[in-house]
C-alpha cells in the first residue's frame, strides 16, 4: 500500500509541473502558460475571453507568425475551468464564432445599426404618407380595379421597412449585450441571424420595390386619363420624377445588400477558415510528443500496478 501511495504522489507532482489544473478556474498566469506550452517557433499569440457556451467559460488563444501579424497560423480553445484545450471541433467552432463577433463589435458597427433602424423609420414614415395620399385620390380612380393593388403594394412597402428598422433594433440589443461583457455563443449566433435576415428582408425589398414602381406607373396613368385630365402635364412631370426617385432608392437597397453579403461572408471566412487552421494545429500537435503522451503513460501505469496489488 505504501509503495502504492508513493506512485500516486508522483504522478500528481508530474500532474503539477506541468502546470495542469485539477479544480478551480485557471488563472491568467496560467493559461499563458498554456499558451506558450502550445507555441511552435517563429510564433507570437494572443489571449481573448472568456467566451461562454451554454453558460460554460472557455478561452481563445490565437497564434500568429512573427512579422506577419495580419496572418493566423490558427486558434486554440481552452476550457477556463479545467485548462484542457478543447479537441471537439463543434464546441471550438462556436467559440471562434463567440470570437468573431466580439471582435468586429466597435462603436462604429453600433452606429450603423441605429443610422439604419433610423433611415428605415424615415422610410417607413414616408411610405405611411404615401399610402395616404393614395387612398385620398379621387372617386373615379377608387372605383378602377387595379386601385386595391395600388393601395396594397404601398401597404407592403411601408410595412416591409417596419420589419427592417425592428430588425437593425434587435440586432443591436444583441450587440450591446455583447459590448457589456456578454460573450457568449448564443448571443453571437442570434447576432448573425439577424444578419441573415437583414439580407433576405433587404432581398424581398428588391423585389418588392419592383412591384411597387409597376403600380406607381398606373396610378399616374389612371391619373393623367381618368382622374385629372385638366392637369395632365403636371402627372406626367410628376411621373417621371416620382420613377426616378423609385429607381434611387431601389439602387440603393441593391448596394446596401450587397455590403451587407459581403461583410456577412468576410466574417463566414474567418470562422470557417480559423476552425480549419484550429484543426491542423491539433493534428500537428498530435505529431509531437507531449506532456500528454507522459500522462496518459503515467496514468496506464499507476492502473496497471493497482490492478497487480489487486491480484496479489
Amino acid at each position: 500500500m505504501k509503495r502504492l501511495l508513493y506512485i500516486l504522489c508522483v504522478l500528481l507532482l508530474i500532474l503539477s509541473l506541468f502546470s495542469i489544473p485539477v479544480f478551480g478556474a485557471v488563472s491568467e498566469n496560467e493559461i499563458n502558460k498554456i499558451a506558450e506550452n502550445h507555441k511552435f517557433s517563429n510564433e507570437f499569440f494572443e489571449i481573448y475571453g472568456p467566451y461562454t457556451y451554454l453558460g460554460h467559460p472557455y478561452i481563445l488563444i490565437e497564434y500568429f507568425p512573427i512579422g506577419e501579424e495580419g496572418m493566423t497560423t490558427g486558434p486554440l480553445v481552452v476550457d477556463s475551468k479545467t485548462g484542457k484545450v478543447i479537441n471537439d471541433i463543434e464546441t471550438a467552432k462556436k467559440i471562434i464564432t463567440a470570437h468573431a463577433v466580439a471582435e468586429i463589435n466597435s462603436p462604429q458597427l453600433m452606429n450603423r445599426l441605429k443610422n439604419d433602424s433610423e433611415y428605415y423609420a424615415q422610410q417607413q414614415s414616408w411610405m405611411d404618407t404615401e399610402v395616404k395620399t393614395v387612398e385620398a385620390s379621387s372617386e373615379v380612380m377608387k372605383s378602377e380595379p387595379k386601385f386595391a393593388e395600388i393601395i396594397e403594394v404601398n401597404k407592403k412597402v411601408r410595412d416591409m421597412y417596419q420589419d427592417l428598422k425592428e430588425n437593425r433594433d434587435e440586432a443591436l440589443i444583441f450587440i450591446r449585450e455583447i459590448n457589456a461583457g456578454n460573450k457568449s455563443y448564443e448571443n453571437a449566433k442570434k447576432y448573425l441571424e439577424l444578419e441573415e435576415k437583414h439580407i433576405s428582408k433587404m432581398e424581398e425589398l428588391v423585389i418588392l420595390r419592383g412591384e411597387f414602381r409597376a403600380q406607381a406607373v398606373i396610378y399616374y396613368d389612371l391619373g393623367m386619363t381618368i382622374g385629372y385630365n385638366s392637369n395632365r402635364y403636371s402627372w406626367e412631370r410628376g411621373k417621371e420624377e416620382y420613377l426616378l426617385g423609385i429607381d434611387m432608392l431601389t439602387n440603393a437597397v441593391k448596394e446596401d445588400k450587397k455590403i451587407e453579403e459581403e461583410f456577412l461572408s468576410a466574417l463566414e471566412n474567418y470562422i470557417n477558415f480559423s476552425t480549419e487552421s484550429m484543426e491542423m494545429r491539433l493534428k500537428e500537435e498530435a505529431e509531437i510528443p507531449g506532456f500528454g503522451i507522459l500522462i496518459a503513460v503515467c496514468a496506464i501505469l499507476a492502473a496497471g500496478i493497482i490492478t497487480k496489488r489487486r491480484k496479489v
